[in-house]
């Protein structure tokens, strides 16, 4: 009789070994290097009682989406993201602005050690809050 608090997985997860994907972000997805499967916090309440405070939990929080990307010679990928920041914010001129495609949903796919998928993230709502700037050298 198998010990039923084995787990069914003896395997470690393959942090290496995984694809994501943006909508309509072609270049972008091709280059993607990095990418973190955003933690959660439950915030905490805290109730007065005779007998000292009770927790309850509280709202939750998601972590940020962190994506790390090569810019590619023509800077397709960089500027994909610039044009979604462009179209999703305020610049001054609202012929940019594009409600409908400011939210797009993303998908991050883990693979298994045999390079099978083997879990599917979807991330809905997607908005950039920061692109970082190409530094260049010589």
């Amino acid at each position: 009789m198998a010990n039923q608090s084995q787990p069914t997985s003896l395997n470690d997860l393959n942090t290496t070994a995984f694809s994501f994907a943006i909508q309509g972000q072609k270049a972008l997805n091709f280059f993607v290097f990095t990418a973190n499967l955003p933690g959660l916090e439950l915030g905490r309440i805290d109730q007065a009682s005779p007998v000292g405070a009770i927790n309850h939990a509280g709202d939750h929080r998601y972590e940020e989406l962190v994506v790390e990307f090569m810019v590619d010679s023509e800077l397709q990928s960089w500027k994909e993201i610039y044009d979604w920041m462009k179209s999703a914010g305020n610049f001054g001129d609202q012929e940019d602005y594009d409600e409908e495609n400011i939210r797009k949903d993303g998908v991050l796919t883990l693979t298994s050690n045999s390079g099978n998928a083997n879990i599917v993230v979807k991330l809905w709502g997607l908005i950039p809050t920061a692109l970082s700037g190409i530094n260049f050298d010589s």
